[in-house]
């Protein structure tokens, strides 16, 4: 082997050393036993330029030795191929009367160098018949692979369990486990374990199953080496590409769910913002919209909501009055009974809340915009504004309406004093079914503990 030169171009040294291709390769070819004359390392030269065409192959020459280094994804074998198929060609069409026939192949074959610089791939072969596997293993250590070998399907689970195997070539009809049956494991253990079949049976069943279940590839015994060899490659490729593709679509995924996420902190940046803006009317308001949307998100959690659908209805909830920033202060603080007119300029504020949050097609907004309209409503149709009941009401308005009335008992306001936890349930147990939707107020019930622990801790907080 020749030992690997050193690149005196600075372009293509720094593209080769800092790794930018997937592939490297260096060949040198000994141009010494050429016959002399016209500059044959030339000539070769501009051949195989021109038979490459744009392929990105370096080429150039030193101390008699032609070089070429790959900086491009071509295989190593087809790069291997394709540098000897241009040699023999190059001395068929210039100096084949003074060569031999056949000579000038074997001799250019024996001086190639290959210098591989990618970890190899190791390879599981699997045969009950140790000539074949034995076979079978000694090219693929010919091709420059890693190989071990196993006589059954256990015991190829076994050695799969204790080291990394790019790719499995594996008999069909084995002792104990078949083939067929090993490849299914297989697809379920590893997904990412490129398999190749190998049979003795030229059954068309046979290998459209294999394939259904994965496989790579199939070969028919007898079989020529060559075809190994390629079916090896392919897979190998194909596994390659496969395992890219996954990691592609892994970072794709979590570059979204890294924009998702930052979206929806801006959102409900913008939504505390606003909703906070009612804290400069009344300090409790504030407090109150903010125990709402705890209430809201683990109520809903009981109720199986997603942990993004509870994200937003935590939210959300906290918009639920958003309205009154349209009712005047008078009637809004005022302590005492509201007059008729009075309560019914107050439930204006959840049209004026649904008016103020409609028109987007955020799904946030659309969903506080359901619970500023509709958690005045009641199951048996007469809340308000518009009376409706029962299913017609959105999930996420009847599970504001229960906490909100919760919340609302256990609390002081200006026109009266907090009422304890056990009157409070007393009232609400009774309204279950008139008022509160008997599915989400059961549910509340089953939880209750866990409210009341955290209205503790954020009681009297700024929202």
């Amino acid at each position: 082997m020749h030992q690997q030169h050193k690149y005196n171009n600075a372009d293509y040294s720094q593209r080769y050393e800092r790794g930018f291709s997937t592939w490297q390769f260096h060949y040198s070819f000994p141009f010494e036993g050429l016959p002399a004359g016209n500059s044959p390392a030339v000539k070769y030269n501009n051949y195989i330029l021109i038979g490459l065409k744009r392929k990105k192959i370096k080429l150039f020459f030193s101390l008699n030795y032609f070089h070429a280094l790959q900086i491009d994804c071509l295989f190593a074998d087809k790069l291997k191929n394709l540098l000897l198929h241009g040699i023999n060609k190059y001395i068929f069409k210039h100096h084949y009367r003074q060569y031999p026939a056949g000579q000038h192949t074997d001799f250019f074959r024996n001086e190639v160098a290959l210098f591989a610089h990618e970890a190899k791939d190791m390879i599981l072969v699997v045969d009950d018949e140790p000539l074949i596997s034995d076979i079978i293993a000694k090219c693929l250590e010919a091709e420059g692979y890693e190989s071990r070998i196993a006589h059954s399907a256990e015991e190829a689970l076994k050695k799969l369990e204790q080291g990394e195997f790019s790719l499995l070539i594996s008999d069909i009809m084995m002792p104990g486990k078949t083939g067929i049956e090993l490849l299914a494991i297989l697809k379920e253990i590893y997904p990412d374990l490129a398999v190749i079949m190998v049979t003795a049976v030229d059954d068309r069943k046979t290998a459209v199953k294999a394939l259904q279940l994965g496989a790579y590839g199939y070969v028919i015994k007898p079989f020529d080496l060559n075809e190994i060899a390629i079916s090896v490659v392919n897979a190998l490729e194909r596994r390659r590409l496969s395992i890219e593709s996954k990691q592609y679509e892994a970072r794709l995924e979590n570059d979204v769910r890294l924009r998702t996420a930052d979206v929806h902190h801006r959102e409900a940046e913008i939504c505390l913002r606003l909703t906070s803006a009612c804290e400069y009317r009344d300090i409790e308001t504030g407090s109150h919209n903010r125990r709402l949307g705890i209430y809201s998100s683990l109520l809903a959690g009981e109720l199986g909501w997603s942990e993004q659908l509870r994200d937003e209805l935590r939210i959300a909830a906290c918009m639920h009055d958003i309205g009154k920033i349209g009712v005047p202060d008078v009637i809004l603080l005022k302590e005492g009974l509201l007059t008729y007119n009075e309560f019914e300029i107050i439930k204006t504020h959840t049209t004026i809340g649904a008016h103020l949050l409609s028109g987007s097609d955020i799904s946030l907004l659309n969903m506080a915009r359901d619970i500023a309209l509709s958690h005045h409503e009641k199951c048996n149709g007469t809340g308000y504004p518009h009376g409706i009941a029962g299913e017609m009401i959105p999930e996420a308005a009847r599970i504001v309406a229960i906490v909100d009335v919760y919340d609302a008992l256990v609390h002081n306001r200006v026109y009266r004093s907090a009422m304890t936890e056990d009157d409070t349930l007393d009232i609400m147990v009774r309204d279950r079914g008139t008022h509160f939707d008997p599915r989400i107020f059961d549910a509340f019930l089953r939880i209750f503990t866990e409210i009341k622990k955290y209205r503790l801790q954020v009681q009297g907080a700024r929202g």
